[in-house]
C-alpha cells in the first residue's frame, strides 16, 4: 500500500514523502496557490464564456455598445472614436485572457502540490511565477500611472515576498535540496 504523501509529525509539523520537514512558509505559499488558482479558474471560465458570446454574436455586442454610448449624456466620444472601439477584437481578447488565466490556474495548482512534495523545480516555478507577476504589475503601473493602487502595491509586495523567501531562506534551501 502506498504511504501518505504528507504525514503529520509532532506539533503541526508536516513531513513530505521524502521524510523532510516542510517549512511553514512553504505550506502557507502552497495553500495560497490553491486559493489564488480558484480565482484564476473562475476568471478564466468567465472570460472564455464572454469571448465565445461576443464572437458568436458580434452584431448584438456592437449594437449594445452603440446604445450605451448614445444613451450616455456625458459621452464626449466622436463617431470616429466609437468606430475604433467597435472595431477592436473584444471577443478574441476575452478568449486569450481566458486561456491565460486557465494556464495560470494549472501552473499554480501544480506548483502548490509539488512544493508540498518539496520538488525543487516547483520552487523555481513559484519564484518565476510570482516574480513575473510583480514585474508585470510594475510595468503596467509605469505604462499607465493611473493604475497605481493599494491592490497593485499589495500584489507587488506578495509577489516579491514569496519570490525572495523561496530564493533566500536557508530553511527553504535545505528542505528543497
Amino acid at each position: 500500500m502506498k504511504k501518505d504523501l504528507i504525514k503529520q509529525k509532532g506539533k503541526g509539523q508536516k513531513i513530505a514523502e521524502n521524510n523532510k520537514k516542510i517549512p511553514a512558509g512553504v505550506s502557507f505559499i502552497a495553500i495560497f496557490n490553491f486559493v489564488i488558482s480558484a480565482f484564476f479558474i473562475i476568471a478564466g471560465m468567465l472570460f472564455l464564456s464572454v469571448g465565445i458570446i461576443i464572437l458568436s454574436n458580434p452584431d448584438v455586442f456592437n449594437q449594445q455598445l452603440v446604445k450605451e454610448f448614445s444613451s450616455n449624456s456625458q459621452n464626449t466620444l466622436t463617431q470616429e472614436q466609437i468606430s475604433e472601439i467597435l472595431s477592436f477584437p473584444w471577443g478574441s481578447v476575452a478568449l486569450i485572457l481566458g486561456i491565460i488565466f486557465i494556464v495560470l490556474f494549472v501552473l499554480l495548482l501544480i506548483s502548490g502540490v509539488f512544493m508540498l512534495k518539496l520538488r525543487n523545480w516547483a520552487r523555481t516555478l513559484e519564484i518565476v511565477l510570482f516574480g513575473a507577476l510583480a514585474v508585470l504589475v510594475i510595468l503596467g503601473m509605469i505604462s499607465n500611472p493611473l493604475t497605481i493602487s493599494f491592490f497593485n502595491m499589495f500584489i507587488i509586495a506578495i509577489g516579491l515576498a514569496i519570490s525572495l523567501y523561496l530564493l533566500l531562506s536557508k530553511e527553504v534551501k535545505e528542505a528543497f535540496n
